[in-house]
């Protein structure tokens, strides 16, 4: 009788462990994924921090501000460590962003009437003093 009762257990283990490897799988998979899109979050988060940052040094200059999104947004188009791999994924991400369709750049401040009011000509384009440049 007890060698029947150990032969039954082993297979009780079998179905036991089949209900909780699906269960299993997911909670490491789901929480590999959230890694891997709180990364991606991060890094557009730095990209959009960039082009702020490009945008305000430069007069709020669309193209300046597009081109330290692409700066930004370079690692997630990179997928080797080698040169050739960065400027590629440079070029894709400027691809990406300079696409009209994919990216629009509006402008929140300063507005034109703030330009207006506060601004200076400097080389025939009107700025507003930045102190702390």
């Amino acid at each position: 009788m007890s060698s029947l009762r150990c032969r039954n257990a082993g297979g009780q283990a079998t179905v036991e462990y089949i209900i909780i490897l699906p269960v299993l799988l997911m909670l490491v998979l789901g929480s590999v994924q959230f890694a891997l899109l709180y990364q991606i979050k991060t890094t557009l988060n730095f990209a959009a921090f960039v082009g702020a940052r490009q945008g305000s040094l430069k007069n709020a200059s669309s193209k300046t501000i597009k081109d330290g999104i692409a700066a930004g947004m370079t690692p997630l188009f990179t997928f080797g460590p080698d040169m050739v791999s960065m400027l590629k994924g440079r070029a894709i991400a400027m691809i990406e962003v300079f696409n009209p369709l994919t990216m629009e750049v509006v402008v929140l401040s300063p507005t034109a009437k703030a330009a207006d009011d506060f601004g200076i000509d400097d080389q025939m384009t009107p700025q507003v003093r930045n102190r702390n440049a």
